[in-house]
This record gives structure tokens, C-alpha cells and sequence, in this order.
């Protein structure tokens, strides 16, 4: 799934026997803005000023915004029946918590989830909910890479079952 037209379009030549989606996850089935294309480009309501600041700057379709469906990830899963996904990768520029908190984590397992460090995780106080969540729906923290920004969660069905 990508809200990107140019990824979008890329997955569709390059993964033919893929199911390639075009959209976003949000909370509620609807539509969201997103600003930019390609490896960049970011839900519009959760933008952090400065990183708007900076596309602005840039002009061009870094600043337009675009209208792109969404609707919750556990919804899309459930439609294409997906209860369990060997590894899924959560790289969402900054909206990784509207994502997690797209799920029902009870009705799907990823055995690996690999996800971008987010501001979006992160609440006033400093906790981390994003790993509050993923901690009581039974994901183990197994790796950090600080270099690449990347966390790497294994669930405990996962782990009892040595798939990783």
C-alpha cells in the first residue's frame, strides 16, 4: 500500500504478482492529504512545521497537497484476508502511532515488524506508545538500529515457533 502515485506505480511494474494497493492507513475509512512523491512524501495532518517548512521552501509537488483514500490498516488486511504477515515493514514518515493505532492487533500477527522511529510514537510526557502498544499485544523489542532509524519487533508466537 502507498499514497504515493510514483511508488504506487513503481510497485505495480516491479512486484506483478504482488497485491499493490493505492491509498494510506488512517483511523477512520476517508481521505487524507499527503504532500510530495516518492520516499518523502507524508500525510499532510501530521507534518512537523519545520519538515513543512522545508517543503515549502522546495516548491513544486513537494508543497501541493493530494487528495489520497484511506482507511484503517486492519480493514485492508481483513478485506485481502490477511491474519498473519511473515514481515511488515512500517516506514511512514512520522505517522507510525495513526498506523499502529489503525490495527486490531488481536485479529492480525506480524511475526517481524520492522519500524521507522516516529516523533509520532512519542507523547508529551517522553513514553513511548507506540511500544506501550506493541508490548501488551506480545512483540518483543529484539533490535535497534540507530544508524538507519529502525526498530525490530518479533511477536512471541514468532518466537515460540523459531520462524525467525
Amino acid at each position: 500500500m502507498d499514497a504515493s502515485v510514483r511508488n504506487y506505480e513503481l510497485a505495480l511494474t516491479n512486484r506483478p504478482d504482488a497485491v499493490v494497493l493505492y491509498g494510506a492507513a488512517c483511523a477512520r475509512r476517508g481521505v487524507l492529504r499527503f504532500l510530495g512523491e516518492g520516499p518523502w512524501a507524508r500525510a499532510a495532518e501530521y507534518v512537523n512545521p519545520k519538515v513543512q517548512a522545508m517543503m515549502d521552501a522546495k516548491g513544486g509537488e513537494a508543497a501541493i497537497p493530494v487528495s489520497v483514500p484511506c482507511e484503517p490498516l486492519g480493514d485492508t488486511l481483513r478485506r485481502h484476508g490477511l491474519r498473519r504477515v511473515s514481515l511488515f515493514s512500517l516506514d511512514v514518515e512520522g505517522s507510525e502511532w495513526q498506523v499502529l493505532e489503525s490495527l486490531d492487533l488481536g485479529t492480525v500477527t506480524f511475526d517481524v515488524l520492522v519500524m521507522e522511529q516516529g516523533a509520532s510514537c512519542k507523547t508529551a510526557d517522553g513514553t513511548n506508545r507506540c511500544h506501550a502498544l506493541l508490548r501488551r499485544s506480545g512483540y518483543c523489542l529484539v533490535e535497534e538500529n540507530v544508524k538507519s532509524h529502525n526498530e525490530y519487533w518479533v511477536s512471541e508466537p514468532a518466537l515460540k515457533a523459531r520462524h525467525c
